[in-house]
């Protein structure tokens, strides 16, 4: 099944842009930081009850977008994978507040 990438209509102002895609009943919402924050991707997949997430942000107040966006897509988030160990994929998890609420497995894929 293929989708086509579109603009995602904000819910929350941002300075990044969203791009949403829909495959069956799972959407990729994909968050990209502007220029300013060099142009960092997270992935938020949504299934039916909750969202995963690959990748933080590396400046914080783009890291603090995401956050702000999840929360508008109304399901718990039940874990968050980083894809390699560069910072620009990591440095910004201190401002997801549900990473500490609970334990979260949070995965680090091997390089």
């Amino acid at each position: 099944m293929e989708a086509a990438w579109k603009p995602h209509e904000k819910p929350v102002a941002l300075k990044g842009n969203v791009y949403v895609s829909t495959y069956g009943q799972t959407k990729v919402h994909s968050y990209l930081s502007p220029p300013d924050g060099l142009m960092v991707n997270t992935q938020i997949v949504e299934g039916h009850s909750s969202v995963v997430i690959f990748d933080g942000q590396l400046h914080l107040p783009y890291a603090e977008e995401v956050a702000s966006y999840i929360k508008t897509i109304g399901k718990p988030v039940d874990r968050f994978i980083l894809s390699h160990g560069h910072s620009d994929h990591w440095s910004g998890l201190q401002v997801y507040d549900f990473l500490q609420q609970k334990c979260m497995p949070l995965q680090v894929l091997p390089s």
